[in-house]
């Protein structure tokens, strides 16, 4: 007879076997690929968050250029923050159009990239955009930009909540500490005349894009109610119901941190607890008045 050769069942003719995975197998191959991922995740989240934070950082920055470059082709003078209806704009007294959209921010677009360039890649993406309300004098006027500049930049522009001096009421700072904006004639403040540069801010991020009013750590103090008791000077819940806007509108996208650039062109990420920001202690406006 011929000789056979016998094949155990499961074997290749190489004679290697094949098994497959059981169930519990595949189970911790699975878990372990879920621990894996939950633990490199995070890791991914906050690489991407810095890297939002850096980009954010540098357009903060790019504004800080365009600002000292606005100002060595306007005669040192520098650029304001932003006009109420009441202040007579470019396109008259109360035109709605130009409510909130006549901001300093916007004067700096010639020397800018467009619309990408008032947006914080860290903002909550679900909310509209910065775009044009209406382009006058060559200048086109933004709503929502997702960064703000300092409101003493231009006293009419400074809108309601900024520092009363004294004592605190419905007036305004005197124009020693800014300039003026009268029809289309901007009377603006000097360059050379800012007090410690390197400490005054320029421009950071914003809280509320479609607030356009930007109130200023001491303003903010002055209706702070500490309503929840935690002592909390970003939280909205703390200032009057009927005016949550009097909170200070700067934002902290960033790990509780804020992007800022100063009047002398540097930037850095300043956090939450700074009295520049949030803390406590911030009851004067030591790093935004220009003047003193």
């Amino acid at each position: 007879m011929p000789a056979t050769t016998n094949v155990k069942r499961g074997t290749q003719s190489g004679g290697i076997a094949r098994r497959a995975f059981t169930l519990i197998e595949l189970l911790v191959v699975i878990a372990i690929i879920a621990i894996l991922a939950g633990m490199l995740l995070p890791a991914l989240s906050k690489a991407k968050g810095k890297g939002k934070a850096i980009q954010c950082l540098n357009g903060i920055k790019q504004m800080a250029v365009a600002f000292h470059v606005y100002a060595a082709d306007s005669d040192d003078r520098l650029i304001f923050c932003w006009i109420t209806p009441s202040a007579s704009p470019p396109l008259g007294p109360y035109d709605t159009l130009s409510y909130g959209a006549i901001n300093g921010q916007s004067l700096l677009g010639r020397y800018l990239g467009g619309i990408k360039s008032y947006m914080c890649p860290a903002y909550d993406p679900k909310a509209a955009p910065p775009s044009v309300a209406v382009t006058t004098y060559g200048i086109n006027w933004l709503w929502a930009s997702q960064y703000r500049v300092n409101p003493y930049l231009g006293i009419l522009g400074m809108g309601p909540g900024t520092f009363y001096d004294p004592p605190p009421g419905p007036g305004g700072m005197s124009s020693a500490y800014g300039g003026t904006f009268s029809g289309s004639d901007h009377v603006a403040f000097r360059g050379s005349s800012v007090v410690h540069p390197a400490e005054r801010v320029l421009s950071f991020d914003v809280k509320v894009s479609g607030t356009p009013y930007m109130p200023t750590t001491a303003s903010a103090n002055y209706f702070f109610t500490d309503n929840t008791l935690d002592g909390d000077r970003n939280n909205l819940a703390n200032y009057p119901a009927a005016d949550p806007w009097r909170a200070p509108n700067i934002g902290l996208q960033h790990d509780n941190r804020t992007m800022m650039s100063f009047i002398d062109g540097h930037a850095e990420s300043v956090p939450k607890n700074s009295p520049i920001t949030y803390a406590a202690a911030a009851i004067n406006d030591a790093f935004w008045n220009l003047g003193q």
